[in-house]
């Protein structure tokens, strides 16, 4: 008799299908929107990115931050326990205006060691 395991992920993202504008002043720090809802993950794993580059990743305590990101980016763990994925961007220059992806790490449960990244948020940022 074979037993097969069952294992259910329910996830619900808040996003928009269409990507957001999000403006901000040169020197300011923004905030890039971002919410999920996860009954059975207890370390989500987000990354931000733009079309060429990694911005920022946090998994745990474990950070990432992009070349240029240094010190200027955070998604802070206590907030992403809660369901919040929003990126915080400081310092926040005319390089920084773009679009941005924010995306969430899933196990998949039947393939060992398999991830799989599903996009939460895409928004553009403008900077004035």
């Amino acid at each position: 008799m074979k037993i097969f395991r069952c294992f259910i992920c329910s996830i619900w993202f808040s996003s928009v299908a269409d990507s957001q504008l999000v403006s901000a002043q040169v020197g300011s720090t923004a905030v890039l929107p971002c919410e999920w809802r996860n009954i059975s993950v207890p370390t989500p794993h987000v990354q931000w990115n733009t079309d060429t580059e990694i911005v920022f990743e946090r998994k745990g305590e474990q950070l990432f931050e992009g070349e240029g990101y240094e010190n200027r980016v955070d998604v802070p763990q206590d907030k992403l326990l809660e369901g919040n994925c929003s990126l915080l961007l400081k310092n926040v220059s005319v390089t920084d205006a773009g679009i941005y992806q924010g995306h969430l790490s899933v196990k998949r449960m039947n393939r060992a060691s398999s991830t799989k990244w599903i996009l939460v948020q895409t928004l553009e940022l403008s900077v004035d």
